[in-house]
């Protein structure tokens, strides 16, 4: 499925797989988030010179494979991500690879070009803000476009659907950043996963982890919680299972 935000800007998705971003430009395009799968990833290409361009630069918005193992058809590309994705992504090995494709063999792409904290890049006659922030993992970053006002979130906005919760989230660090969002007054909030949306998707994003939060401290009933509707309304209940159970896990 395609979305156009804009002009310049369409979302490559399909509801609980991970969105790609495709910036195109008049000769260039640029790729954030390449997907689980190389053939995924070969589609997206296929899109951008359709429109008339070529990808020449890849953004990473955390190291999860479903942003990442695309990376491999772009490897002679400028890819860029935080310091710590890199950092994760050399770690994955051969049997990593089997596990996540289920038996299938490939190669791990990481990014050739890091940044720490804030990095700005011209692209296109567009700034591209990238923006460190942590929370749904030690190295999620967003990517905020101030002159078209879209910024793209990866993980730390799901719209719809539950939210993921690793056992490297830290959920304090998330609700603080989801602030800074809304701080930051974006029109168009892309998310890591569901259809785009708006700064109402990040208020209910962080609605949703502050209830996670109050239910973990004893604030808040579990049946209070799995009936609340910014909740039980979601898709993929198993998401909210399971990082319920990571979060558990993580304080006991």
């Amino acid at each position: 499925m395609i979305k156009r935000v804009d002009e310049k800007v369409f979302v490559i998705g399909s509801g609980i797989t991970s969105n790609s971003i495709l910036i195109v430009g008049k000769r260039d395009s640029a790729v954030i988030d390449t997907t689980l799968f190389p053939e995924r990833a070969e589609n997206i290409l296929r899109i951008a010179r359709e429109l008339g361009s070529e990808v020449s630069l890849v953004i990473n918005t955390h190291y999860h494979p479903d942003h990442t193992f695309g990376n491999v058809i772009f490897k002679d590309k400028r890819i860029i991500a935080h310091r710590t994705t890199v950092d994760f992504m050399e770690r994955m090995d051969e049997e990593y690879i089997r596990v996540v494709w289920k038996g299938k063999e490939g190669e791990i792409v990481a990014p050739n070009e890091i940044f720490d904290n804030k990095k700005n890049l011209q692209f296109e006659g567009m700034n591209l803000e990238l923006i460190h922030m942590g929370g749904h993992t030690p190295d999620s970053t967003v990517i905020f476009i101030p002159q078209r006002g879209i910024l793209i979130a990866g993980d730390i906005v799901m719209n719809n659907i539950h939210a993921e919760i690793v056992e490297d989230s830290d959920l304090d660090k998330w609700l603080e950043n989801l602030q800074d969002i809304l701080s930051m007054k974006p029109r168009i909030v892309i998310p890591g996963h569901g259809e785009v949306g708006n700064l109402d998707t990040v208020r209910r994003m962080y609605d949703y982890l502050q209830k996670v939060k109050r239910f973990l401290n004893g604030a808040l009933g579990y049946e209070d919680l799995v009936n609340d509707p910014n909740v039980k309304d979601r898709r993929y209940p198993e998401l909210f299972l399971w990082g319920v159970d990571n979060l558990i896990k993580r304080s006991s």
